[in-house]
């Protein structure tokens, strides 16, 4: 065939089909076809179902409205007859109850006018169903057109039927008032027949509540009344016949703004009863007051401070106590409701002085227990919760009062709360009865914690116990504020039993002498009992996950309401633990919670490295998302804005609990953890803070947490063998003849990071290098030299006390830039010596140890003592004189003169303070101001100067876990006895000596017989710092040593102490051994004579 009908291309041809397409459908196609049309019938079926439904209706409401039209036009056409008829009611009741038009309303009105004009005296003959289905007719009518002119006869019909009905009202009858009320001008002259009307019903427990409910929930309701109404509807009110029981539910059911203005109402009606009030009725209105108030968000009567909410993730000083309070995972509150200023300032009498001191006297009773009380306490719990800003002076006022159940003292609240609240509430007796707690190991002994905190115990069924235990927190913290420490031993002293409290009694026999008016409410014993429980408490909101539920006097989220209550008790357990660091009146281990022994301690040590390196990535990603919307990196700033930019970093990366649950404890009840185990804790920030550097300057890079046992086992390495082995160390070279000055100007660049390892040369005084290399030994010796020149008194830097502690020199040349670069630089190396480990021989002073933790008194009072003994004294006489000539003979002035550069200079404590005498009045302020510029304003910037370099080598949440007194333990060492037989266990021997050799048993028999004094002239002379190591001898490092050098019985023993080496002739015999000790360390010499 021809390639064109038979070829290779045969396969494409175009198939036809000339038979055309099939119809044939499948059985499915056939199924849903049949479906589709059973659907169609169905769906007109229901069509024609519905319309004839609307056909049926529309013809049914044709003709209901045909008979209701005729209905009312037999009314109308009957007015002229007997009203009363029984046709005319079962008509009236008939159609009244459907909506009825404005046409309609107007022959309901005229019939209403007649009844009221002849027929009242005979309504008794209706049947009392007709009479209640009139007045709700009636009550409608009124709440729909309170404008109408026949509204005051409706008024006047419904104050007839409620006199004769015996039926109680309608259930709508207060709502449809209130309707009324709203909408009625205070002019119309049926407004006093609707009062009239609305205190017609029989008072009951129901008409009350619904009164409450309905009326008094009405916005500026006294303002809708005219004068003579206001009265009557004042007298009317059945306050005297409320109850707790009545209003146990009236709040629950309202909307925020019907809460504000049943306060705003009640406010202008009730407090001038509180005298004339039952005691059970008075309980009524408080407990609902209390009620409303927890229910509302904070600062809804402030409208400044709710722009501009407080966030709870802030670190925040109150009080001078320092509270870290970490965000919740509830969403941020909202900024509550504007509130119209006419409400507000009828609110803002609930704060005046006027009422509290009102409130506080009319509930006083002899039984301090008694309910009226506890919802006095209530209230002002709730008040000073929804009143932040005016917190302060609300607790000075209630501090003030001495008309409470504290005897008539003032301060006598405080005594009250705990005596009759607090300790002997379920929760006060199960937390001050519970023992240690462990968060690693060990046993949890409260059983149900949050249960109890949330006060379910079978006690507290009733009464919410942390009312009156926030309250006591509030007051008590503030009190503590302004109370020297000789006014909080005056009362403790004389009474309490715990540990101190015999040697204050006679030291505070004066004070209770002198009446001091801010003497201590609380004794010794009650303080320990609720520092006690206190601590339990706030323990378990640390160390548990916070309760899902809030406690009973919160309405908010549980999550911030938990957080705000830990926030108030912590703010009292550290002012409480103030005093006691400070005069210790219990035992070191009532503060302590954490047990478990050595393997609970690893497991804590553990975690909080864990939180450190989960917060140090989160800065380091913050700070790197600040970068890239930057486009570069941030500006160098000053120590303080650094430190806020650190904090709000930490605010930011801290939101969940878990991650800051160990942190936040180290931060906010250190005391809760054993000393041990926070420097434990601190040396292995600083080590992780090492490993980290280490490998990133080695291109590592920094690996995200493996795990808890991984990262440790990094840094036991690290701490035995690579301190010194960074791969970043800096040489500086120090002329041995300008140590100091040498120092100053190669380690205090900025461009010199001190963590790094320092790799020191030393050049003798002809310029050559000394021989040797810097493994650790050549820097503290450096360090050791260097120290004694930047303490040195003479250089007019630091001054000191009469116990020989040191403080920043206070003004004149000490302020000069040049000085405050010493100070930076001073810091910088303290803080390179907490950073290595290194002890200090030296010892500051307490408030300059406050100051650095942040946590200095804000009275600065008691600083002062530390500071200046003798003007302490001073200030002290000067608070106890009595009359107003004694104090004027002392002819003080708000000013106080110092001395600068050879010439006396006067300061103002206040504007033209020079020309203001110092009275009775005053006396107060002028000892704080003293005080505060003595201990602050006068060394600020030596202060901030020496802080900032601190800070630059250690992390400030680093420290905040010690005390001052444990911080200056930190930097020199402990201030036990030193411990011979643990030196002995931990010493390195090297030449020819052993611990066997006849000469080192005799150096250590000789060491025993040596008084304490001259133990530790001993290890100064050979660590050059007097004090033993705060972990024992096995942290000092390098460890302590001794060789021998050689038989010369005339050489004396030298040292090296830059590796604490003890370098000891073999001495003869042991007479000659002691004398020739004695003499060495007795002459100061060290590595100089080596």
């Amino acid at each position: 065939m021809l390639p064109l009908f038979n070829g290779a291309d045969s396969s494409r041809r175009r198939q036809i089909n000339l038979g055309g397409t099939s119809t044939t459908n499948t059985a499915q196609s056939t199924l849903e076809s049949a479906k589709a049309r059973r659907h169609e019938r169905i769906e007109h079926r229901r069509r024609v179902d519905a319309a004839v439904r609307v056909q049926g209706w529309w013809r049914g409401e044709l003709e209901r409205r045909r008979i209701r039209e005729r209905i009312f036009r037999e009314i109308d056409e009957r007015l002229s007859a007997d009203l009363l008829e029984v046709g005319i009611v079962r008509r009236v009741c008939f159609v009244g109850r459907q909506n009825v038009d404005e046409k309609h309303r107007a022959v309901l009105g005229k019939w209403s006018r007649g009844i009221v004009g002849r027929y009242l005296e005979r309504l008794s003959t209706v049947p009392s169903l007709n009479l209640k289905i009139i007045a709700t007719i009636l009550l409608s009518l009124v709440s729909k057109d309170v404008l109408s002119p026949f509204t005051p006869y409706h008024i006047s019909f419904l104050t007839a039927l409620t006199s004769i009905s015996k039926l109680p009202p309608s259930p709508d009858f207060y709502s449809l008032l209130s309707d009324s009320l709203r909408e009625i001008t205070k002019s119309s002259p049926a407004l006093p027949n609707l009062i009239t009307l609305l205190f017609s019903p029989p008072t009951s427990d129901e008409n009350i509540r619904l009164l409450l409910i309905h009326i008094l929930t009405i916005p500026l309701l006294p303002n809708r009344l005219p004068l003579q109404t206001l009265t009557t509807f004042s007298a009317s009110l059945p306050l005297t016949q409320l109850s707790p029981r009545i209003v146990k539910t009236i709040v629950s059911s309202l909307k925020l703004d019907d809460r504000v203005h049943l306060l705003s109402n009640l406010l202008v009606f009730t407090p001038p009863r509180y005298t004339k009030l039952p005691k059970q009725a008075l309980a009524g209105y408080l407990k609902l007051v209390a009620d409303i108030l927890d229910g509302l968000p904070i600062n809804i009567f402030d409208p400044e401070a709710a722009k501009t909410p407080e966030s709870e993730g802030e670190d925040m000083t109150m009080n001078g106590i320092r509270v870290t309070v970490v965000d919740s995972f509830d969403s941020p509150p909202s900024i509550p409701p504007p509130v119209d200023g006419k409400t507000l300032k009828r609110v803002q009498t609930l704060v005046s002085s006027t009422h509290i001191s009102s409130l506080l006297t009319s509930t006083s009773t002899s039984n301090t227990t008694s309910p009226v009380r506890y919802q006095m306490l209530r209230v002002l719990s709730a008040i000073l919760r929804i009143w932040p800003g005016k917190r302060d002076s609300l607790v000075s006022l209630i501090w003030n009062n001495t008309g409470t159940g504290g005897g008539g003292q003032v301060g006598g609240i405080v005594k009250e709360l705990w005596r009759g609240w607090v300790r002997s509430s379920g929760l006060g007796r199960e937390m001050m009865s519970s023992s240690s707690e462990s968060l690693h190991g060990g046993l949890v002994p409260l059983a149900q914690p949050r249960s109890r905190l949330l006060g379910e115990s079978e006690e507290d069924q009733v009464q919410d116990p942390w009312p009156a235990l926030l309250l006591l927190s509030e007051i008590y913290t503030q009190a503590l504020g302004t109370m020297g420490d000789d006014e909080f031993f005056g009362s403790g002293g004389a009474g309490g039993s715990g540990r101190g409290s015999t040697s204050y009694a006679k030291a505070s026999a004066s004070s209770v002498a002198a009446g001091m008016k801010n003497q201590n409410p609380l004794t010794l014993d009650d303080l320990t009992l609720l520092s006690r429980m206190v601590l339990n408490v706030v323990w378990v909101l640390y160390a548990y996950p916070t309760p899902s539920t809030p406690p009973p006097s919160y309405s908010s989220s549980s999550s911030s309401s938990w957080n705000s209550i830990r926030m108030t008790l912590t703010r009292m357990l550290r002012a409480i633990h103030a005093r006691d660091a400070r005069r210790s009146f219990v035992t070191p281990s009532h503060w302590i919670k954490l047990g478990g022994g050595e393997d609970g301690w690893n497991g804590f040590v553990e975690a909080a490295l864990a939180e450190e390196e989960r917060l140090r990535l989160a800065e380091e990603d913050s700070e790197s998302y600040s970068m890239d919307v930057d486009g570069s990196a941030p500006p160098s700033t000053t120590y303080g804005s650094r430190r806020k930019a650190t904090t709000a970093r930490m605010r930011q990366n801290r939101r969940h609990e878990h991650l800051a649950k160990h942190q936040r404890i180290l931060e906010d009840i250190p005391f809760a953890v054993p000393f041990e185990l926070r420097v434990r804790v601190f040396r292995a920030y600083v080590a992780l803070d090492g490993v980290v550097r280490r490998d990133t300057a080695g291109g590592v890079g920094v690996s995200r947490v493996a795990g808890s046992a991984s990262m440790v086992q990094a840094i036991n390495d690290f701490n035995r063998s690579g301190r010194y082995r960074s791969r970043r160390r800096n040489r500086v070279e120090i002329r041995r003849t300008h140590l100091s000055q040498d120092g100053f100007d190669k380690l205090g660049a900025d461009t010199l990071d001190l963590k790094d390892p320092v790799e020191v040369v030393f050049r003798d005084q002809w310029g050559e290098e000394e021989a040797g290399i810097d493994g650790g030994g050549l820097f503290k010796e450096f360090f050791t030299s260097l120290s004694k020149e930047v303490f040195d008194l003479s250089r007019g830097l630091w001054s000191v006390n009469k116990e020989g502690e040191l403080y920043p020199r206070a003004g004149g040349w000490s302020e000069q830039a040049h000085s405050l670069a010493w100070y930076r630089f001073i810091g910088r190396i303290l803080g390179k010596a907490l950073y290595d480990g290194i002890l200090v021989d030296v010892v500051f002073a307490q408030f300059f140890l406050a100051k650095w933790l942040h946590i200095q008194s804000p009275t600065f009072f008691d600083d002062l003592r530390s500071l200046d003994e003798e003007l302490w004294n001073g200030l002290v006489f000067l608070k106890r004189l009595e009359t107003e000539g004694e104090i004027e003979q002392l002819g003080l002035r708000f000013c106080v003169d110092v001395e600068e550069f050879g010439q006396a200079i006067t300061n103002d404590l206040i504007p033209n303070g020079s020309q203001v005498a110092v009275t009775k009045d005053n006396r107060l302020q002028y000892i704080y101001l003293l005080a505060h510029f003595k201990l602050s304003k006068q060394i600020r910037k030596q202060s901030e100067a020496f802080f900032e370099g601190v800070g630059e080598v250690i992390e400030e949440r680093w420290i905040r876990m010690f005390t001052p007194n444990e911080l200056s333990h930190l930097l020199g060492g402990s201030s036990q006895p030193v411990d011979l037989e643990d030196l002995r266990q931990h010493t390195n021997y090297g030449g020819l000596y052993d611990e066997r050799d006849p000469i080192i048993k005799t150096f250590w028999e000789v060491v025993n017989a040596f008084t304490e004094d001259q133990r530790r002239s001993l290890l100064r002379f050979v660590t050059s710092c007097s004090r033993p190591p705060l972990l024992g001898f096995k942290e000092l490092y390098p460890q302590f040593a001794i060789r021998d050098a050689g038989e010369d019985q005339n050489r004396l023993p030298t040292a090296s102490t830059c590796v604490n080496l003890l370098k000891l002739p073999r001495y003869s015999s042991p007479s000659v051994l002691r004398a020739k000790l004695l003499q060495a360390i007795n002459s100061g010499a060290g590595f100089d004579l080596s």
